[in-house]
C-alpha cells in the first residue's frame, strides 16, 4: 500500500478550473501545488460541449505540474448530475431497484436508459427516514470519456463526484472536533446555493436552491437556516459557508442575520501542511472557501458510494 500517495484533484466549475496536488504522508495531508484557470472547460454540462480556451488553459496547467499523480479525482458542478432520493429497503430485489431507477431516468433524461448512465447509490442519514430512502446519483457515461480524453495517455481518472459530496468530505476531514455538533453548510455559487445539514458527523439532508439576485440569495439562506433549525430539533446550528460567489459582504450580512458566533467561512486547508512559498500561502488563506469541492475530491468519502451496473453496455 502506498502511504505517500500523490493525488491530483480538479474541480471543473462553470467559471474556471481549480486544481490541487496533495500528498498523503502516512495520514497527514500536504499541499504540493494549487492553481486555477481564467476560463472553464464547460459552461454547464460537459456532455453539451467544451470551451476551447478553457481546455487549452487546463492543458497548460497540467504541464506545470512536475509530479505524476498516483490518482486523479474530478469534481463536477451539480449541472452534470441528477441527485435524488428513492425508496429503498434491504430486502429490495435487483429487478425492483432497476425499475425504480428506470422511472427516475425517464423523468430526468430523454432517450436514455440505465446502461448509458452512471448510477450511484449513497446511504441517507436522516434518522426519521433511515432504511426507507437512499440517494441516487445519475450522470451520463459520455462524461467519463470526455474527461479521460483531456489527459495524456496513461493518466487514469480514479473518481468523479458532485461538488456537494466532495465538500462534505472536506468539511468532515478539516473539522473533526465538530463530529458531535449540528452544522448547516451553505455553498454559494453562480445562481445556486448548496445546502447540507450535518448531525453527528453525518449528512442528514442534502439539496440545493436556485437564486436570481443578491437579495434573493440572502433571503433564501436565512429562510433555509430557519426551516432546518425548526425541522430538526430546533437546535442552534453552527453555519459554514463556502463557494466562489461567497464574499465579505455576504458573510457580514449572514453574521448579522444568523449570529456572528455561529457563522464561519469553511477552510479547505485547515488540516493540511505545506512547504509552499509565502505568496501561495497567502493565496490559500484568501481562497480557502473556494477550494472545498476541489480538495474534497481526494479525501476519504463520508460514506460508501455504490456504483451500479459498471460493466454493462446497451
Amino acid at each position: 500500500m502506498n502511504n505517500n500517495k500523490i493525488s491530483l484533484s480538479l474541480f471543473f466549475d462553470v467559471q474556471r478550473t481549480y486544481a490541487a496536488l496533495t500528498r498523503n504522508n502516512d495520514g497527514t495531508r500536504e499541499l504540493l501545488y494549487i492553481n486555477s484557470t481564467e476560463h472553464s472547460i464547460s459552461n454547464a454540462n460537459l456532455s453539451e460541449g467544451l470551451n476551447s480556451a478553457g481546455v487549452e488553459e487546463f492543458k497548460a496547467l497540467l504541464n506545470n505540474i512536475d509530479s505524476i499523480p498516483d490518482e486523479i479525482s474530478i469534481t463536477l458542478p451539480n449541472s452534470n448530475f441528477v441527485v435524488t432520493q428513492i425508496p429503498y429497503r434491504d430486502a429490495m430485489t435487483g429487478d425492483e431497484l432497476k425499475e425504480l431507477i428506470g422511472l427516475e431516468i425517464k423523468h430526468h433524461f430523454e432517450n436514455s436508459d440505465i446502461f448509458k448512465l452512471n448510477c450511484i447509490l449513497t446511504p441517507f442519514f436522516d434518522n426519521k427516514k433511515s432504511g426507507d430512502y437512499i440517494f441516487l446519483t445519475l450522470f451520463e457515461k459520455t462524461i467519463n470519456s470526455i474527461i479521460n480524453d483531456l489527459f495524456p495517455s496513461g493518466r487514469i481518472v480514479t473518481g468523479i463526484q458532485t461538488s456537494q459530496f466532495a465538500t462534505l468530505n472536506s468539511f468532515i476531514y478539516n473539522y473533526p472536533e465538530l463530529n458531535d455538533s449540528s452544522v448547516i453548510l451553505f455553498g454559494i455559487y453562480e445562481n445556486e446555493i448548496e445546502i447540507a445539514l450535518m448531525q453527528q458527523g453525518k449528512p442528514v439532508t442534502i439539496y440545493y436552491k436556485l437564486y436570481s439576485t443578491p437579495n434573493d440569495l440572502l433571503q433564501t439562506v436565512i429562510s433555509e437556516y430557519n426551516n432546518l433549525s425548526n425541522e430538526f430539533s430546533g437546535a442552534q446550528y453552527r453555519v459554514f459557508t463556502y463557494g466562489n460567489k461567497l464574499n465579505a459582504g455576504i458573510l457580514e450580512k449572514l453574521d448579522l442575520s444568523i449570529g456572528k458566533s455561529n457563522v464561519s467561512r469553511l477552510n479547505a486547508f485547515r488540516k493540511f501542511t505545506t512547504n509552499l512559498d509565502d505568496r501561495t500561502k497567502r493565496y490559500c488563506s484568501r481562497t480557502a472557501h473556494i477550494y472545498p469541492a476541489t480538495i474534497g475530491g481526494v479525501l476519504p468519502d463520508f460514506t460508501e458510494h455504490i456504483l451500479l451496473f459498471p460493466d454493462e453496455n446497451n
